[in-house]
């Protein structure tokens, strides 16, 4: 019974010291706060579609032409991905 409190103590104060590093492997970061640049500094960055408005937040209308614009080159050389998004809906 010692050894497996031993352990699970050990694996614990082990797991509480690991840190992620959410930098490494990103490819894009837009924050969208006043432009549509690539905040992680590897020069994907994108351009606003249609009537889409950039106010502190992104603004989409009804259009289906609105929105933002990925680079291509984005995506290049991946052979998985994780997308995170904020979204708010105001109407459905």
């Amino acid at each position: 019974m010692k050894k497996i409190i031993l352990i699970f103590a050990l694996f614990n104060i082990y797991s509480l010291n690991a840190q992620v590093d959410l930098e490494e492997g990103l490819v894009a970061s837009y924050l969208f706060s006043g432009d549509t640049q690539d905040s992680s500094g590897n020069g994907n960055h994108s351009f606003l579609l249609g009537n889409a408005t950039l106010n502190e937040v992104l603004s989409c209308g009804d259009n289906s032409f609105d929105g933002v614009s990925l680079p291509h080159t984005v995506l290049d050389g991946l052979n998985d991905f994780s997308v995170c998004l904020d979204v708010k809906f105001d109407l459905f």
